[in-house]
């Protein structure tokens, strides 16, 4: 009786190394997927918190802000006989403001500082009685018109910066008297003054970048003009510091 005998044919090893490559390079391209797509988050991740990147792109900025105006002690009238002196004030300014390096910029801004002060009316009894009356108000304030020059030392969401700037200032105030009586007469006399000096100033603060299109700015500047013709609202020159936080728009 013949005996059959199965033979099983041996699997060749090119075989189990084809099946290993098959399986490594679907790993190895798994793998490379996933660290590209880590690197790409990386990057997106650097370019959201780089300030500067913003402004390779987008290289305008208006901003928008109010803080509080205090002025210099050596800056008021020694003149005894000076009608009044204004007090410290509020500031509003308005920039527009170019990028022409990642940390450099440059800037035009305007201001706004205005005070005045209106005493109470009389009342009609005591004008149409006869009553001797005697009003008096005052009020002025400043326009400063300036160029800057501005540092950001990081490229940062918070960037510290400096920056420098130069133009002129124009003031003006005015004291009013009104005094009589209704059958004498009332009389109202105006003393107006007004005045153009040159001004330079230097500021330094914070800026903080809410996204890509928003930032906040505190800042903290000293501002210092010429001597003026006459007396502004009882100071000889326009000079202090001005604490201020404003808003700014990237373009």
């Amino acid at each position: 009786m013949d005996t059959k005998r199965k033979l099983t044919k041996p699997i060749p090893a090119a075989f189990f190394s084809f099946v290993f490559m098959l399986l490594t390079s679907g790993l190895f391209a798994q793998n490379g997927q996933e660290v590209n797509k880590t690197v790409e988050y990386q990057q997106k991740k650097r370019d959201r918190e780089d300030y500067t990147l913003i402004h390779l792109k987008n290289k305008w900025e208006l901003s928008a802000g109010y803080g509080r105006w205090y002025f210099s002690e050596a800056s008021k009238s020694g003149n005894p006989d000076e009608l009044f002196f204004l007090p410290n004030m509020g500031t509003g300014t308005f920039s527009v403001t170019w990028h022409f390096h990642e940390k450099f910029s440059t800037n035009l801004t305007v201001g706004l500082q205005f005070k005045k002060d209106i005493p109470a009316s009389p009342g009609l009894l005591r004008v149409i009685s006869g009553e001797e009356i005697k009003i008096e108000g005052s009020g002025g304030g400043f326009i400063p018109l300036e160029a800057g020059l501005k540092y950001n030392f990081t490229g940062r969401r918070l960037s510290p910066y400096i920056q420098a700037s130069a133009g002129l200032i124009l003031g003006k105030s005015q004291y009013t008297i009104v005094e009589g009586n209704i059958f004498e007469g009332i009389s109202r006399t105006d003393f107006v003054f007004n005045a153009t000096a040159p001004l330079a100033g230097i500021s330094s603060g914070i800026d903080y970048r809410l996204d890509n299109h928003f930032m906040l700015e505190l800042d903290l500047k000293y501002s210092l003009s010429g001597k003026f013709d006459s007396a502004i609202g009882g100071y000889e020159r326009y000079s202090g510091c001005a604490v201020s936080i404003k808003g700014i728009v990237i373009l």
